[in-house]
């Protein structure tokens, strides 16, 4: 079996989360790495011990699968990414669209939209994962570049970023699912109605947060690893919202040591 360990990024992680972290590894058996990724360069510090290991899972910012993906990191380093699988533009193909929160969509380039008056209230996002900026909702007699340029946006953030605009539709709950090796591993709602709470779902939940996972991962999933996020709707219609990599997605409520367990016995086979 490979030897494996875990890794976290110092300089984007709160104390607490930090405490939550190293808690949970340190309970199934892991004393952690850390790393830092220098701001405004791509410069990473502390990865001398990575390749103490066959395989180092490292969790932090979405510039670390920027990184990764120029080879930056350390061989051992295991990011759970494939750039194009993670695109709603091209999964969008395989997934039924009543199946997805953002199927009724129009795909366009942010260059093209950017200066739109909006003749509804629309929501607007980039298709990939790697949030060059958040989603938002542009409201009637508003252009889409008031409301993105108003908030922080990722520097990479150009005219040829890849969007799509859709209608809106009343989310009751949002749930963010984390998956290994085809199994829904745990759970965590993360928003009631329009505020961020953080608790764990129902029994009854669960339920049918694994019954709507089976019916989605008979169309599609990204990679053997990844998180997926579902809303239940007003009208009681489970939809996924998207698609997102492990190693930097917010892990809200959700158990840790389950989740670490469950990727440790993956990547050490």
């Amino acid at each position: 079996m490979k030897s494996v360990n875990f890794a976290i990024q110092l300089n984007h992680t709160r104390e607490e989360e930090l405490l939550e972290f190293q808690m949970s590894l340190r309970e199934i058996g892991y004393d952690p790495l850390y790393y830092g990724l220098i701001p405004f360069s791509d410069e990473v510090t502390g990865t001398e011990d990575f390749d103490k290991f066959d395989v180092v899972v490292p969790y932090g910012t979405v510039k670390l699968i920027r990184l990764w993906q120029k080879g930056l990191l350390p061989k051992s380093a295991q990011v759970f990414y494939h750039e194009p699988s993670f695109d709603q533009f091209n999964y969008a193909r395989l997934i039924p669209k009543e199946l997805l929160l953002n199927g009724d969509v129009q795909y366009t380039t942010l260059g093209q939209i950017k200066d739109w008056q909006m003749a509804t209230d629309v929501f607007i996002k980039p298709t990939r994962d790697l949030k060059a900026f958040a989603g938002v909702i542009v409201s009637k007699g508003q252009t889409p570049g008031e409301e993105i340029f108003s908030r922080p946006q990722d520097s990479s953030l150009s005219d040829s970023e890849v969007v799509l605009i859709a209608p809106l539709r009343e989310i009751v709950k949002e749930f963010r699912n984390f998956v290994v090796d085809g199994k829904v591993i745990d759970s965590s709602i993360y928003k009631i109605g329009p505020k961020v709470t953080y608790e764990r779902p129902s029994t009854e939940e669960f339920d049918q947060i694994h019954r709507f996972f089976d019916i989605v991962k008979s169309h599609y999933e990204p990679h053997d690893v990844y998180v997926v996020d579902f809303a239940l709707l007003a009208d009681g219609q489970w939809v996924v919202i998207e698609y997102n990599c492990l190693n930097c997605a917010g892990m809200y409520s959700v158990d840790r040591r389950k989740i670490f367990n469950a990727i440790a016995h993956f990547v050490s086979q």
